[in-house]
């Protein structure tokens, strides 16, 4: 765990903006824990010398004042010099231990969950308006999971697994029409894929015939004409097969006929079929992040969500098992509430158990120690922590009931390592540093869902326009919106009681723990791909400030000290 700069006693609720991260070298860390008996004995010695000939320079100013004389101008050199001794001592240690003497770069980080779920420690929370296919796709190409949320059909959830584990990680899904697509399909169909609006362009065979890109339609086209396809030579393809550094190399021109630079590139099978597509962009991002893999289709793990209160438990959990899933959550906004979530949760383990598959049980929420021992007592492998810090979500305003998030996702991680189960902290992320902190608090993972929903990929159409700005619909899973949707799936099933609520509800409104508002898309950051790596870029350079290639060595050698609110907003770019 983190080292705390500060008595948490003291300070017993705190938020991510209470706290910053303070830069360490966590060299003399390391040789204190692993130098051999020998040097470690010595470095020990240059230790005391060097603070001991530094307490006796501060007594005497203490005591004769802060005046210069003879009798403190040697205590300063002996100072001075025993210090330069130990740093001395300490760098000729870098022989014995040479990446001591590396300064880590944050291109090389190793940001893998030590959870094992995905490669990326960010996961698209299990929100309607940020977990879908699309966006799923490509947060899996990225390394992060997706949870894929408790309100979709038996139907819906098989379509979506299904369509994951389909997926060719090596290149992008690409949007494909034909010559008879009508002007509007085309725009609708492109804006909701980072492809730079251009579309592949095929037969009735699905054989490749060139692209489009939105540029080559004209104003005047109306709505339901056709696009005005006309095939042309110059389009640079590749063989399916090819690699990202090849593909960056061909693009700019290597081994080309046509000897100029593209950024769009069709992967081509033999058969003259398209296997994908790959962007300058999405090519390079393979160069970094790895993709999340299901080991047995080929395709995206995905991640399942179980309603840990409502609905049929047993058939989700058990439909989620056949479709072979690499972790299901059971999700409610209180979790800690009875014994029903936790009966509830038994029968899950019980039933991964039977299967023999390797799959590992998320649930939540909750923000206490003891609720964090409830779910691994239950059979829980990771808890799930916040309550009421999201964007979208009002719980706190309206109920007066939740935890500051930094402080939950500590607490509940120092519980966590005791049994060797790990904690995700769920919502309260504004800005890289919220996930730095999360992370460096205790969470293996950080789960988003508004920040995801102004993305191209994420569910839902664009609205708006090029000028005023485009958005998407956003709203929290226990905003009215959402709890509308819910009661009217599950009309089916309800018995007198629950149509009573349900007609009570219609007439005097649904409850509301969150807000709908839009999710403007961010030119700069308009794709999932473009977010994680925002968060991440930031994430991989805190962590080389503490010294750390991981993420098991950031949680040991990151200092946390509390900062005022001056503080935050003197970290704010002006």
């Amino acid at each position: 765990m983190p080292k705390l700069l500060f008595n948490p006693d003291a300070f017993p609720e705190l938020t991510y903006q209470d706290v910053a991260l303070v830069p360490h070298n966590s060299s003399l860390d390391y040789l204190l824990e692993h130098a051999s008996t020998k040097k470690l004995k010595h470095l020990r010695e240059l230790y005391k010398n060097m603070k001991q000939s530094r307490s006796e320079v501060i007594r005497h100013r203490k005591k004769s004042g802060d005046q210069s004389n003879s009798a403190l101008e040697a205590l300063q050199q002996s100072a001075l010099t025993s210090l330069m001794r130990f740093e001395s001592y300490v760098t000729s240690l870098g022989e014995h231990y040479p990446h001591l003497l590396n300064v880590p770069s944050r291109d090389a980080v190793d940001f893998t969950p030590l959870d094992g779920i995905g490669n990326t420690p960010i996961v698209i929370a299990n929100m309607k308006s940020a977990a879908g296919k699309r966006s799923g796709e490509a947060a899996g190409r990225m390394g992060s999971a997706t949870a894929f949320h408790q309100d979709m059909t038996d139907k819906q959830l098989s379509d979506a697994i299904s369509y994951m584990h389909s997926i060719d990680l090596r290149y992008m899904t690409p949007v494909t029409v034909t010559p008879e697509t009508t002007v509007s399909d085309f725009h609708r169909w492109v804006r909701k894929r980072d492809v730079m609006g251009i579309a592949v362009v095929v037969d009735d065979g699905r054989k490749f015939l060139g692209i489009m890109s939105e540029k080559d339609i004209p104003k005047s086209s109306g709505a339901d004409d056709k696009i005005p396809f006309k095939p042309t030579e110059d389009v640079l393809t590749a063989e399916e097969g090819i690699s990202p550094d090849n593909a960056l190399k061909l693009m700019n021109g290597e081994g080309q006929t046509f000897r100029k630079k593209f950024d769009f590139l069709p992967i081509v099978r033999k058969d003259g079929t398209v296997a994908g597509v790959l962007t300058r962009k999405a090519a390079a991002m393979q160069l970094r992040y790895k993709n999340y893999e299901d080991k047995d289709t080929g395709g995206i793990a995905v991640v399942g969500t179980v309603a840990a209160l409502n609905g049929d438990p047993v058939n989700r959990i058990d439909k989620l098992i056949q479709q072979q899933v690499k972790a299901l959550i059971f999700d409610t906004a209180h979790f800690d509430n009875g014994r029903l979530p936790l009966k509830n949760l038994e029968m899950g383990k019980r039933m991964v158990e039977a299967s023999g598959l390797d799959i590992q049980i998320i649930a939540g929420n909750v923000v206490t120690r003891e609720g964090v021992r409830r779910i691994i007592g239950s059979g829980g492998d990771i808890a799930k922590v916040g309550v009421g810090p999201g964007r979208v979500c009002s719980t706190r305003r309206m109920t007066g009931v939740g935890r500051p998030q930094f402080t939950a996702v500590f607490h509940a991680a120092e519980e966590a390592k005791i049994y060797g189960k790990y904690v995700w902290a769920d919502g309260g992320i504004d800005h890289p540093r919220d996930i730095a902190i999360a992370l460096a608090a205790g969470a293996s993972q950080v789960m988003i869902g508004s920040k995801f929903a102004g993305t191209l990929e994420s569910p839902g159409d664009l609205k708006g326009d090029a000028e005023s700005g485009w958005f998407k619909e956003n709203f929290g899973m226990a905003s009215e919106r959402a709890s509308t949707e819910r009661g009217l799936a599950s009309r089916a099933n309800e018995d007198l009681e629950a149509e009573l609520r349900r007609v009570f509800r219609e007439n005097v409104g649904h409850r509301s723990e969150g807000v709908e508002s839009k999710a403007f898309v961010d030119s700069r950051y308009r794709s999932v791909a473009d977010k994680i790596h925002y968060w991440m870029d930031g994430v991989t350079s805190a962590m080389t400030y503490s010294g750390s290639t991981n993420l098991r060595e950031f949680k040991n050698n990151a200092r946390i000290a509390i900062q005022n609110p001056s503080g935050f907003v003197e970290g704010e770019p002006k």
